[in-house]
């Protein structure tokens, strides 16, 4: 009776095998959440289980199918999972590309799923652990070293066209060179602009984009 539900000593491990997954991709997913993102530990989750069944389903149709190439399986779930990592990169109002890293993390959760469905738990382990670490440690090691940048990329919103040469010789007044100032056509009575400021070296970012913000004319500015 137990056999016939598939619960072999194989059926146990592959139960085993799909519970690791679940764990280690919702591990994943909880960075995503505590940031609100769109693809968070529920996510995670499902695409770590998935693609652990994915491998468990490839070596028992290999049992029956000796010959059979049972690795396109898994190679399917690498290449299918690209519709949920597409699906999470957007492009924000100040025309900036979000969701990369989540779309990235999505992908190493099937690799998580992957290696902890044919057995290779201590790799799946790794890899998860690898993952959090580079991902929290490379945001804050990425803000620190764009703070001491001396340049700031831009984005801004004009209540009209009028108020942008103000706010262009304002910016020279604080002591900030503009370069490539890119404007996009106007919606309504705002007109946006995407722009590169020079800013004197050990200027604190913040502070020169709140000054920008509470220019007049300015709608909202942001650092992309």
């Amino acid at each position: 009776m137990l056999e016939t539900l598939g619960l072999t000593p194989y059926g146990i491990e592959g139960i085993l095998r799909l519970a690791v997954s679940a764990l280690l991709g919702g591990l994943m997913g909880l960075e995503r959440t505590r940031k609100r993102r769109g693809a968070g530990m529920r996510t995670y989750m499902l695409v770590a289980l998935g693609s652990a069944m994915t491998v468990l389903v490839g070596e028992i149709m290999h049992e029956y199918a000796p010959n059979a190439d049972t690795t396109r399986i898994a190679a399917s779930a690498v290449s299918g999972i690209g519709f949920i990592g597409a699906g999470s990169i957007i492009l924000s109002r100040a025309n900036r590309v979000v969701g990369l890293t989540t779309a990235a993390g999505v992908w190493v959760s099937v690799s998580v799923g992957l290696a902890v469905g044919c057995g290779y738990y201590a790799g799946g382990v790794a890899l998860v652990i690898i993952s959090i670490v580079a991902t929290m440690a490379g945001e804050k090691i990425q803000t620190r070293f764009l703070s001491h940048s001396s340049i700031i990329r831009l984005s801004i919103f004009f209540q009209g066209e009028a108020n942008v040469l103000p706010f262009v010789h304002e910016v020279q007044a604080l002591g900030c060179r503009i370069e490539g100032l890119d404007m996009a056509m106007p919606i309504s009575d705002c007109v946006s602009a995407n722009m590169l400021l020079h800013v004197p070296h050990h200027t604190n970012h913040r502070e020169v984009i709140e000054k920008l913000r509470c220019l007049p004319g300015v709608v909202f500015a942001e650092d992309i």
